[in-house]
């Protein structure tokens, strides 16, 4: 029920539920099918993503080095979290 939910809010957010002019009866309705036989497949590809397991051991190193060539994505961050509270 979750991914119908979603696949509504996907569409209402979009523009993809307003009739063109051009299209008509079946072709209007061939293109709602169409669409939304897109949506459904780009919301199979994001659960996908859910699907791969995240790391249990991390190098702290690795990720140090990470950070000091992005302070700015560290800022950000912390403006995030101190900001919100």
């Amino acid at each position: 029920m979750y991914l119908v939910e979603l696949l509504l809010y996907q569409v209402l957010r979009t523009k993809a539920f307003l009739c063109h002019a051009e299209l008509r009866g079946f072709e209007v309705m061939a293109a709602d099918v169409d669409t939304l036989g897109k949506y459904v497949e780009h919301i199979k590809s994001v659960t996908r993503n859910f699907r791969v397991p995240l790391q249990n051991n991390y190098d702290p190193d690795q990720i140090a080095a990470y950070f000091d060539h992005r302070p700015h994505v560290l800022i950000f961050r912390l403006l995030e979290v101190f900001l919100l509270l």
